[in-house]
């Protein structure tokens, strides 16, 4: 008994600290400004996956944090109309295939897992998904009843 309480708060130790450094890693990034730059970076590569610009910080936050925390931003960024239904749908699909990739991995690394085997399978799946769908879901130009 006292060997499994002993794991049990040395791995609770291990998923709170690498959840606050990652929130505090995002402070960070935001104070400095980098953030702004880093979504830059990101949409060269999203925006060939039918992604635009305001996708990002949804997109992103997902990636780290997971699929709760990326879903608020989507949500928020959605009802003050930055995103339109198609962005939704794509980072929405590419979140549930793809969430939460650094806290996640984290936390299965911790526990012994393959780091490679969690990450790239994932990634891999996520982009051909979205970008299959993004071919066959287009844009529209006029805004749609309802919309």
């Amino acid at each position: 008994m006292k060997n499994y309480l002993w794991g049990l708060g040395d791995l609770s130790l291990k998923i709170f600290l690498i959840v606050m450094i990652l929130f505090l890693l995002l402070e960070f990034i935001k104070a400095l400004g980098v953030l702004e730059d880093s979504l830059v970076r990101l949409n060269r590569f999203t925006r060939h996956l039918g992604l635009k610009k305001h996708s990002g910080m949804p997109l992103l936050a997902g990636l780290i944090f997971g699929i709760v925390f990326g879903a608020s931003l989507i949500i928020s960024s959605s009802r003050e109309q930055q995103l339109d239904k198609r962005q939704v749908f794509l980072i929405s699909l590419f979140l549930a295939t793809c969430h939460g990739i650094v806290e996640d991995t984290g936390l299965f690394v911790v526990i012994g897992a393959n780091f490679w085997w969690i990450v790239i399978p994932r990634l891999v799946l996520a982009v051909l998904l979205t970008w299959l769908i993004a071919i066959f879901y287009p844009e529209t130009s006029a805004k749609q009843p309802g919309a």
